[in-house]
C-alpha cells in the first residue's frame, strides 16, 4: 500500500490493536548451540537471521505448542516451548548468528 496504512503503536491502532505485535528492540546474537528466552508470547513468532537472505522463519506458538509454518532458506533456528508463554530460541548453526525477533501477544 506504499506506506498509506499506518503501523500499529501506542498512539495509532493501525489495522490491529496497538501492542499486538512486538519487535525485539535489538538483534540477539547467539553463538553455536546458545539459547535465548522469548517471554510473553502467544501467537505468531517471526525470526529473521540477520546474516542470511533467507527471509523470516514463521512459527505459531500457543497453548504450549510450537508449529513451524514457514521456513526461509536458512534452517539453523530451533524454537521450543518452556512454559505457558515462554519459548526458547536456539542457534543450531555452527556459526554465531544475529536474530531479529517479531512476536505476537494475544492474551484473552
Amino acid at each position: 500500500m506504499g506506506g498509506l496504512i499506518g503501523v500499529s503503536n501506542s498512539e495509532n491502532n493501525g489495522l490491529m490493536p496497538a501492542g499486538l505485535f512486538i519487535k525485539h528492540p535489538y538483534t540477539v546474537y547467539l553463538d553455536p548451540q546458545q539459547s535465548f528466552e522469548i517471554t510473553d508470547v502467544n501467537g505468531f513468532v517471526g525470526i529473521r537471521d540477520g546474516y542470511s537472505f533467507g527471509g523470516i522463519v514463521l512459527f505459531f506458538c500457543t497453548f504450549g505448542q510450537v508449529q513451524q509454518i514457514k521456513t526461509g532458506s536458512y534452517s539453523g533456528i530451533s524454537l521450543t516451548f518452556k512454559d505457558s508463554t515462554t519459548f526458547i530460541l536456539k542457534n543450531t548453526s555452527s556459526n554465531r548468528r544475529g536474530y531479529q525477533i517479531f512476536y505476537q501477544q494475544i492474551f484473552f
